[in-house]
């Protein structure tokens, strides 16, 4: 099945799952500029990491894997390991994006169809709507000055492209009009280029490069197998990616940011096709690590951490919580503005704690 290629609600939620690693947080490129400066080469400095995890397990029904509709949004802190409930993820927004220091955020919602893309203050207000609620909208991703915001858009081409626009929702154009589905985008560390994974006309799978111009697109990566969810490390040095490229089980890989010495870091690790926990990887802020979600089999996965020079594993989720996956990290700052406040309630109309 091609979940690419229907115009439906039930696609944009089954992306906006899928996709809910690159949205939460502070994805400036998948980590947090502000706290890349905290750190010495490395060190590893006091922040936090996102995840989602389901209050229930995972069951198989007549129709297929059930994944429950109680998305449960945890902040835990890296060192002390105390955790804290921030949201529920089905209460009407989805896609979450803070700003690294904690005090707004961008979402997209689909409670009514095709949906929008929102700005909002954790002070609480009422959210901006950013675009026009006209056509599908996902992954709105904030640049690593938080300036700009590129995103997912299904367009009147019946593709999905990427659109770039300011914070404010001015200046919205197209990044892409290509003939190929791009999605999944990520920002490189330096935010001059925006790096998507995309699907050919052939079938196949691949990561891209584009400037903030729409000019040089550069192809990174090729083969056989599924390239997807790129993510450039803080250091600008390296993109992790997840792919089928060896196997048919879902592995992580690197390379470096031109597309060159790729390689396996990871060993079965992804079930496929249990698409819910293949969520982008996050980089801690010194580079030396990803944050990722595994498989453990096809009903459970877990948060797990890898330091890239030893190859050394270990789980960051607790035992008894449920599927958890979309792990994002995020800044001392933005940590300490989040634990600070009680639980998010946002829709579309509204911000407010309860």
């Amino acid at each position: 099945m091609d979940y690419y290629s229907a115009r439906s609600l039930k696609f944009v939620k089954f992306l906006n799952i899928l996709s809910t690693a690159v949205l939460l947080i502070v994805l400036t490129g998948c980590y947090d500029t502000a706290q890349t400066a905290e750190s010495e080469p490395g060190q590893l400095s006091s922040g936090a990491f996102l995840y989602i995890s389901t209050p229930k397990s995972l069951k198989f029904e007549s129709n297929g894997l059930q994944i429950p509709t109680d998305l449960h949004l945890w902040l835990k802190d890296y060192d002390s390991k105390k955790k804290k409930f921030l949201a529920n993820m089905s209460k009407g927004a989805t896609d979450f994006c803070f700003s690294s220091d904690g005090k707004f955020l961008v979402f997209s919602s689909n409670t009514t169809e095709p949906g929008a893309i929102y700005l909002a203050s954790t002070l609480e207000g009422k959210p901006k709507q950013l675009t026009d609620g006209n056509t599908s909208v996902a992954c709105p991703i904030l640049s690593p000055d938080n300036s700009k915001i590129v995103y997912s858009s299904w367009d009147n081409d019946e593709k999905w492209n990427l659109h770039l626009m300011n914070t404010d929702g001015s200046q919205n154009s197209k990044l892409t009009e290509r003939d190929s589905i791009d999605s999944f985008p990520t920002w490189s560390a330096d935010g001059k280029k925006v790096i998507f994974h995309s699907k050919e006309e052939n079938g196949s799978w691949h990561i891209y490069s584009i400037d903030l111009d729409g000019t040089n697109v550069n192809q990174l990566t090729s083969g056989k197998g599924m390239d997807w969810l790129p993510c450039a490390s803080p250091d600008g040095k390296h993109i992790a990616f997840w792919s089928t490229r060896n196997r048919k089980n879902w592995e992580i890989f690197l390379m470096d940011t031109d597309g060159n010495n790729i390689r396996q870091i990871t060993n079965n690790i992804g079930e496929w096709p249990v698409g819910s926990s293949i969520c982008p990887v996050a980089w801690t802020p010194d580079s030396q690590k990803i944050i990722f979600s595994a498989s453990e089999n096809s009903m459970n996965s877990k948060i797990m951490q890898l330091e890239i020079s030893t190859g050394k594993c270990i789980q960051l989720s607790e035992e008894d919580e449920n599927y958890c996956y979309a792990p994002v990290w995020i800044s001392s700052r933005a940590k300490d503005e989040l634990m600070a406040k009680g639980k998010l309630l946002i829709t579309p109309t509204s911000l407010s704690l309860e």
